[in-house]
Order: C-alpha cells, then structure tokens, then sequence
C-alpha cells in the first residue's frame, strides 16, 4: 500500500499545467488542430516564431500525433500556406498512404465481418476507420494502424479459427505458445489477441478492459445499440456515442493522451453532434470511466478550446480534480520533454502506464482492489515464464509476486 499512497501523492502534488512553453513546433501543431477543429479559415499564428521552426521535428511530431491528414487537409484548403514545399510534399505522401492502408484495412474488414456472421458470431469494430466514417465523415481522413473487433468471450476461439483457417491471419509468434497451452489463463488476466495477415493486424478483444468486469449481458447492449457507418460504400457496425465517448476517453486516458488524434475525434465528436449527456454519463459511471471522461474534455477545452459540456453539468469532487489538474500538468510537462529528445517519441514507460491506469478508475476503494491486482493477478509474462495445465492455474497468483519481487531486488543490487 505503500507504493500506491506514494502513486497518489505524486499525482496531487502538481496543479497547474504548463502550455507547450518549451516548443515552437508544439505551438504551431497545436494552431493546426485548432483550425481543424473549428474549422477556422486560417491558422492563428500570432505567437508562433517560425525561424526558429525545426522542420523536422514539426513533421516527426505529426506522424507521432497522426495528424497527416488533417495537416494536409489544411494545406488543400489553404489555411496552412506558410508549410515549406517539402513538408507539403511529405504530407501529401503520407496521407495518399494512409489512404490505401485504410482502403485495405477496409476490405479485410469487411471479409472478416461477413465470415463472423456466416458463422453466427456476432463482432463490433472498435474505434478506427467507423469511427473515421462517424467522426469526419471520410475514412481516409484518420489513421488507422490496426482493426479493432470486439467478440464475446463465448465465441473467441471459434473467431480465431476462422481467421486462421478461412482468412489467412495467423497469431503473433509470441502469443502461438500461450494460446496453444495456456489459453484459460491468458484470457482470465488479458484482453486481447494479435493477428497478422501481412501488414494488415487484427486485435480480438473479448473485454474493454483488463481492470473491468466485462460480461455476456455488457456485449450484447454494445452490440445491440450499435450504428453502421459507411466506410468506402461499405456499411460497417459502429459503437453507439453513449459508450463510444466514455469508451475513447478511457483509451486515451489509459495512454496519457500521447497522440493528440484522440483528443482530435473527441472534440470533433462533441462539435458536430447533439450528445445525449445522461446516457453518456450513466455508460461512463456504469464502467468507472468518469474521470476518464472528465480528464478528456478538461484537456479538450485546454488545449483545443473546445466548449467542455461537462464542467457544467458534473459536480466534480475535490480528488477527482486534484486527479484531472495532475494530469493536465503531467501531460503538457510529458509533451514538453518530448520536444527534447533526439527522436520524438511520448511513450509511457509501464510503471508510468500502471499508474495513470489505476488512477483513472472511479472510487478510492476500486483503486486499492485495481492496484492489488495488478501486483497479484498474474500477466502475460508470468504466463509465458511458466506452463502450467489450466488445473494449477491459481500457482500463477504465485509466479506473480516471485517475479515482481526478483525484479524489484535487482534494481537495488
């Protein structure tokens, strides 16, 4: 409990954020995406300095970001006429590839999609190009770098099967060994699956997360609320707004928000439709995604000047805002230092991960259990260092503590 109390203060031992200080180049992408968002018919580039522009690292932050196409769709528009010819040039490439990735990705999907129902298995796409469709209206206007399919649980190694044997995926070479011997654990204590069919990879998820209960009667409401969107004149299955809302702001919050694409569709999402609140609101209390939502539209309005509904309407409590300014301060101090290193990368560390992962759940007390069983509950790497037939599956709740215990002894040696 003392690694958990010691998590808690740090979080709350910060409470105002900083603004990009550090970085031209965050400035300007950040102008950019605002004019996306507000579709503004310019770039406000009053406080932008552009000698001091490393062009490089402002086309190293986009691609981080994946914002190709809405950068160049600003270019097109002419509101970016400022952009030298070679970083309009490196755009429009990147963005005619993400055109037919997406286009490629589209097809698998829709194969994948019709074998599932052939064979009465019933599957949601989450997030990517739908989402692209719901959001922009245009599946070529968001990357997307794999499918997302949610299945129910009953079904997952009918799905596989087929993928295998009727569409030509097969599973990650990592993953061949655990789901081969060690599937019952794999699936008590993880998520999702990977496969791969060239450059196209499928993640089969059965739960929305490995810190939440996620049962039969959970996928069918998804499944029987869900819309379909048209994606390259294909009409693909979509996850109604009520979940799907908290659902991004959960993932991003998840992530600390490193690629502000996510914060891009949420703030899209929040301009363009007539949001039904309460339903928004129950869905994320009912998974424990409140302050995910919340810290989503708090860094919408901050950094996109997005009007944030929800400030209004929620009666925020004192913990929960110490969480949301932490995070804010954390993420901008996260982006900053991005700036500095030699290749421009925000990926979280997994102690940095496990954190924001716990203290984004509502409620101290399911924080505590949440922490618990991340210590406790055995992961993937515990699986893969030991087999074990699935009767002696409680010695992995074992394994467990042995390894993070070696592992914390020999940081101090």
């Amino acid at each position: 409990m003392l690694m958990m109390n010691n998590m808690l203060h740090f979080a709350s031992q910060h409470s105002r954020p900083r603004y990009f200080e550090d970085a031209q180049e965050h400035r300007l992408l950040l102008a950019c995406i605002q004019s996306i968002v507000h579709s503004t018919d310019s770039l406000n580039l009053d406080l932008i300095e552009f000698d001091s522009i490393n062009w490089k690292l402002f086309i190293q932050m986009i691609k981080w970001h994946r914002l190709e196409c809405h950068v160049h769709q600003l270019i097109i528009e002419k509101r970016f006429l400022s952009a030298p010819t070679h970083v309009k040039e490196c755009l429009k490439n990147e963005s005619y590839n993400i055109l037919l990735k997406n286009m490629a990705q589209t097809t698998e999907l829709a194969q994948v999609l019709e074998t599932f129902d052939a064979n009465n298995i019933r599957a949601l796409p989450l997030k990517g190009l739908p989402l692209a469709a719901k959001v922009y209206g245009d599946p070529a206007k968001r990357y997307s770098s794999d499918i997302d399919l949610l299945v129910s649980k009953k079904d997952l190694t009918t799905a596989v099967f087929l993928l295998e044997s009727q569409l030509g995926f097969t599973l990650l070479e990592e993953l061949r060994q655990i789901y081969d011997h060690n599937l019952d654990a794999y699936i008590k204590t993880c998520h999702h699956l990977k496969l791969h069919k060239s450059d196209i990879l499928i993640e089969l998820h059965w739960s929305l997360s490995p810190l939440h209960d996620f049962n039969e009667s959970d996928f069918d409401k998804l499944y029987a609320t869900r819309s379909h969107e048209d994606v390259f004149g294909l009409k693909i299955p979509c996850m109604a707004l009520e979940f799907l809302i908290p659902y991004l702001c959960f993932h991003g919050t998840g992530h600390a928000w490193f690629r502000l694409f996510w914060l891009v569709d949420i703030a899209k999402l929040n301009e363009q439709e007539q949001l039904n609140w309460s339903a928004i609101l129950t869905s994320a209390h009912n998974y424990g995604w409140t302050r995910s939502l919340l810290l989503g539209y708090a860094l919408a309005e901050d950094l996109l000047g997005c009007n944030n509904a929800l400030s209004r309407m929620v009666k925020i409590q004192n913990s929960t805002s110490r969480f949301i300014d932490s995070q804010k301060h954390t993420i901008h101090q996260h982006f900053d230092n991005g700036a500095q290193k030699k290749n421009y990368d925000l990926s979280l560390n997994p102690e940095q991960e496990m954190r924001v992962r716990i203290l984004q759940i509502d409620g101290a007390w399911k924080r505590c259990v949440a922490f618990l069983n991340l210590c406790l509950s055995p992961r993937r790497a515990d699986i893969e260092s030991i087999r074990l037939p699935s009767r002696l599956y409680y010695l992995y709740y074992f394994v467990r503590p042995i390894r993070l215990l070696r592992k914390t002894l020999t940081k101090f040696r």
